[in-house]
């Protein structure tokens, strides 16, 4: 009976001591809501959608040493210029399609274009005017081209034309306003012939900064009659302080100020010795550049350092398009061939100023051909002598005589 007890007892102490345990492991176990749970770190072993980038991992190179930051490359403005863009009769014929009865001008360029849109800003002499089929297409020596050379100018990439010139008043003032409406009509700008008394040159906005392109005709043909008094603002005309104050006014709110000169005697190949102080009073009233047209050759080009610094002039770019040909009967008829785009580039720092960095002579040759369709125009640009520059034979070895010529006049050119 006593062990039946005894072992009753030990029973009795086991059960209390095991449920002492077991209330104070649920105690331990009151879990909160899931509401109350908050996201942890110690997460990182989950596996993740996103791959680690190799950059990201550990590596056994040693961390590399920062390079410091070197200066920006100047901003650069590409300029380019081109001088005469006539119509002779030929190139009328050319242009002339007799089944639809309309004109095309654009086969010109089609060789030449490349280089012109790919300019920041270019521009060329347009010497003729776009007066209306009504008083008839017409060549020297009063021109009247039909509005076609507009459009196809506008097509080759160019930006602006000038318009003042010997030619300018061969359809009187209504030549001028129809010309001028037939530039607005394409989106080209212009410079030198006006509708309106006010601005007489043109401005430009690249990237922020102003440029102004100047231009001016010394010679009108003897039409000068044909403007009254007050018309006297719709032209342009050479005058050493008219210019020279022109340019001042441009000077102070431009970063570049380019002028455009019709001027000196035909067919001569070297500047008048007046030209020169010309150029060196214009550039001491703020020019930059000066672009020369007229000669219908080309003349020499240099630089000149004025107030520290450089300033470029080239007396005459020659003729872009024309009939000229060496079989007329003038004085350098051969040279009258030839022709030449200038290709400036200014480097622009970082308060905004314009340097000359670079001066690129592009000499250009018009190749005049006919085949079963018909006269054709194609200018030949020589960017590079070394290479093959026309499929035709003919005008590939007549392109490089005209380079001869053209760097024969022009030398070896550098910025000084």
């Amino acid at each position: 009976m006593m062990k039946k007890n005894a072992i009753i007892f030990i029973l009795i102490l086991i059960l209390s001591i095991l449920s002492v345990a077991c209330s104070g492991v649920i105690d331990r176990l009151d879990l909160p809501e899931p509401s109350d749970i908050q996201p942890t770190e110690t997460l990182v072993n989950k596996p993740s959608d996103t791959p680690i980038p190799p950059s990201a991992l550990p590596s056994d190179e040693p961390t590399p040493t920062p390079t410091p930051s070197t200066a920006p490359v100047p901003e650069t403005f590409t300029l380019l210029a081109a001088g005469d863009v006539m119509a002779h009769s030929d190139n009328l014929r050319a242009a002339y399609d007799s089944e639809s009865g309309l004109y095309d001008f654009s086969e010109n360029y089609i060789h030449v274009s490349p280089l012109i849109s790919n300019a920041d800003f270019s521009l060329v002499n347009l010497e003729t005017v776009t007066a209306g089929p009504e008083s008839g297409y017409t060549s020297y020596p009063l021109f009247n081209t039909p509005a076609a050379i507009v459009d196809a100018l506008s097509e080759a990439g160019f930006t602006a034309l000038v318009t003042a010139n010997n030619h300018t008043l061969d359809r009187g003032k209504e030549g001028i306003y129809k010309t001028l409406q037939e530039i607005d009509r394409t989106g080209l700008l212009h410079t030198g012939t006006y509708t309106d008394e006010g601005l007489n040159y043109l401005e430009y906005d690249f990237r922020g900064y102003n440029i102004s392109i100047l231009a001016y005709t010394q010679h009108l043909n003897g039409n000068e009659p044909l403007l009254d008094e007050s018309d006297k603002y719709m032209v342009n005309v050479m005058n050493l302080e008219k210019i020279s104050d022109d340019i001042r006014t441009a000077a102070e709110d431009s970063s570049l100020v380019v002028v455009y000169l019709h001027w000196g005697n035909e067919y001569t190949r070297s500047e008048e010795d007046w030209q020169r102080s010309y150029a060196v009073s214009l550039f001491e009233a703020g020019a930059d550049v000066i672009l020369g047209t007229h000669p219908h050759v080309i003349r020499p080009a240099e630089t000149m350092i004025v107030d520290g610094e450089i300033k470029y002039v080239i007396y005459s770019m020659g003729n872009f398009i024309s009939n000229f040909i060496r079989t007329d009967r003038r004085e350098n008829a051969i040279y009258t061939e030839d022709g030449v785009m200038v290709q400036l580039t200014f480097d622009i720092d970082e308060s905004g100023n314009f340097s000359l960095s670079n001066a690129r002579h592009i000499p250009t040759w018009p190749y005049k051909y006919e085949d079963n369709k018909g006269l054709h125009y194609e200018i030949i640009p020589i960017v590079n002598p070394d290479e093959r520059l026309h499929e035709n034979d003919y005008a590939d070895s007549e392109a490089r005589k005209s380079y001869e010529r053209t760097m024969e006049t022009l030398g070896s050119f550098s910025i000084r």
